[in-house]
């Protein structure tokens, strides 16, 4: 201790500026929401991402839609966008579908098991089912991949490994129409958030 300085008082020593406090506070509240997974580092954006099954040949259906979006909403929270398909996309898809958004772009191949018939299904008399149908309603095509289709869309793609990533996503199918944006989201809100505020 300096010679000609006054002792400090116990509870001038320990005092702590309000201030001080809540900068901790903000940090440790910070670190709890990166800890936990469920929030982005920036701005505090949920992990969430747009998940689309397409084909190559629905890339014109699939560049309209994302336009739209990304012009009305997704320009300004930049959530991924998870492309799947039962085969492979071409280096054109890839390469169009990419240059529609500044957000990143992920292509999987969705997996065997995942585009299959069920274990335990009567084959003849799936197939025997499958023509009835088909000769109830005339003019209609059945192609061999719709019940595939059905079933991954029904709620499959939910357990697809690359969306362990994300906490939340939208389905968006190849040629939706967005003709407008709910007025929650230009108040910076997002169902993303809306989750997290609810805890749903």
């Amino acid at each position: 201790m300096a010679r000609n300085a006054l002792p400090l008082s116990r509870s001038a020593a320990t005092r702590v500026p309000a201030n001080s406090l809540l900068l901790v506070l903000a940090i440790l509240l910070s670190l709890a929401s990166v800890v936990s997974g469920r929030y982005n580092p920036i701005r505090g954006r949920p992990r969430a991402a747009f998940v689309v099954l397409a084909q190559d040949s629905q890339l014109d259906d699939m560049i309209t839609t994302m336009h739209q979006l990304e012009a009305k909403f997704n320009r300004r929270y930049h959530y991924h966008w998870v492309f799947f398909t039962n085969g492979e996309f071409s280096e054109e898809f890839r390469v169009i579908t990419s240059n529609a958004t500044s957000a990143t772009c992920v292509y999987e191949k969705i997996p065997a098991e995942h585009w299959s018939l069920p274990q335990g299904i009567d084959h003849p008399r799936y197939e025997a089912d499958v023509s009835f149908v088909c000769d109830a309603e005339a003019g209609k095509t059945y192609m061999h991949s719709d019940p595939h289709m059905y079933r991954w869309n029904s709620g499959l793609f939910a357990r697809e490994k690359r969306l362990r990533a994300y906490d939340w996503f939208w389905k968006v199918n190849p040629g939706v129409s967005i003709f407008c944006v709910s007025s929650s989201y230009v108040a910076d809100e997002t169902p993303g958030r809306v989750h997290l505020r609810h805890r749903l």
